[in-house]
């Protein structure tokens, strides 16, 4: 990066409201925990039953034929 993007950014590091970032920065975790789905182990299982809760589940579960 350039000596000025560095500047900039600094400058902007300055200005901003420790306050208001500390408050920007909670609503950014609060919008991504909304929004995004993360792939642990107790959402992979949710996520497997909702899939299996439709149509392949019949499908899956159904007697072989004889």
């Amino acid at each position: 990066m350039s000596d000025l993007h560095h500047q900039q950014e600094a400058l902007r590091e300055r200005m901003y409201d420790p306050r208001a970032r500390y408050l920007h920065l909670l609503e950014r975790i609060r919008w991504a925990e909304k929004t995004v789905r993360r792939a642990t182990p107790a959402a992979c299982i949710a996520n497997e039953r909702r899939i299996l809760n439709g149509e392949r589940a019949r499908d899956i579960h159904r007697a072989p034929p004889a």
